[in-house]
């Protein structure tokens, strides 16, 4: 009986003993060394995306100076562009901390291009303690054609205000396109009858003159009364459209668009549609103001229904001519099929 009851004792004693060691066991430990180690890894790649879209975001790169005491690097968005984008130069240079760099002046023009924005110089220090100098410009190109970046000139100095040292860069070639088609416009064009189609007409001249020269002999009298008749009237002024055409016709033949004569041309081109108002409706266009003009017009029932698009039009025109505005390729375009347009909706019938 001792013995069983000794047994009892043993085993209560040793599921006592488990009992305590479960409530002190330590709780466990959460896996939060996975998570950290996924998260670093996370920024890691989004850095590392980061500084590869900043390096991306430029086609043509070179480097001048490299392994030397100073280095410059000229970066620029794309070697190829059309009229309605801009493009990014990045100037960037290496040297010592206690240097000093002076970037070029570069001026409202560059090349051909246009400079639209000049950023900020930012400097910083990278791992080497080696300061970075940076200068970024927008350019904006004008008509498509062969453009370059000329040679620019980044000078150093190593305190003071002197620069003994320089590196200059080499000519970058863009190529700029036109975004239009080749054939814009000419749907439009088309419906504006052409001279070309008298000709049809020839065979009845060829008959009417073999009448007139057959009948030349009885109606003497009545060809002299005619005739008369016909010497006292005024001769018969042409038609004003027509005359619009061939001048609007020459003014683009002479291509001053491409020599860079903007201005010209746009003084040129409202000029005829004025002298075309006049002659059509009798107002003194030349002679007036815009603002004068459009006042004349709102009272002419003719050009009720061209009034905000004649309005626009001459608008866009000063604003060539005494604003300075540099009209876009396609702003150009549009100028003109307005003006085409404004001439045939405005002729007899709908046509010249």
């Amino acid at each position: 009986m001792g013995t069983a009851e000794s047994r009892r004792s043993a085993a209560a004693a040793s599921s006592s003993a488990v009992r305590l060691s479960a409530a002190q066991a330590p709780a466990p430990v959460p896996r939060r060394g996975g998570l950290l180690l996924l998260g670093a890894a996370t920024l890691v790649v989004v850095s590392c995306a980061a500084g590869g879209r900043g390096r991306n975001e430029f086609a043509v790169e070179r480097v001048y100076g490299q392994g030397a005491a100073v280095e410059l690097t000229v970066r620029v968005s794309k070697a190829r562009i059309t009229t309605a984008e801009d493009l990014v130069l990045l100037l960037e240079t290496r040297a010592a901390e206690q240097w000093n760099v002076a970037f070029p002046e570069v001026p409202d023009t560059l090349g051909k291009f246009t400079v639209a924005r000049r950023g900020q110089e930012t400097r910083r220090l990278d791992r080497s303690r080696n300061l970075i100098s940076t200068r970024r410009y927008t350019l904006e190109p004008f008509l498509p054609g062969d453009y370059a970046i000329p040679p620019l000139e980044v000078r150093f100095g190593e305190g003071g205000g002197s620069y003994p040292f320089s590196l200059s860069s080499e000519e970058i070639p863009i190529v700029v396109t036109t975004v239009l088609p080749p054939q814009l416009g000419r749907q439009d064009i088309e419906d504006i009858a052409d001279p070309r189609s008298l000709p049809s007409k020839r065979p009845l001249w060829y008959g009417a003159g073999a009448l007139v020269l057959a009948a030349a002999g009885t109606a003497g009298g009545l060809l002299l009364r005619r005739h008369l008749r016909s010497a006292g009237r005024a001769a018969r002024p042409r038609d004003p459209g027509l005359v619009a055409r061939e001048e609007l016709d020459a003014l683009l033949a002479d291509r001053l668009v491409e020599q860079g004569r903007v201005r010209e041309f746009y003084v040129a081109l409202s000029g005829l549609a004025r002298s075309y108002v006049e002659g059509r409706f009798g107002i003194r266009a030349p002679e007036l103001t815009t603002e004068e003009f459009l006042q004349q017009a709102e009272r002419s029932e003719a050009l009720a229904e061209h009034r905000e698009a004649l309005r626009e039009f001459l608008a866009h025109c000063d604003l060539v001519k005494f604003a300075r505005y540099r009209p876009a390729e396609a702003e150009v375009e549009a100028t003109i099929l307005a003006c085409r347009s404004f001439l045939t909706q405005t002729s007899p019938g709908g046509r010249l």
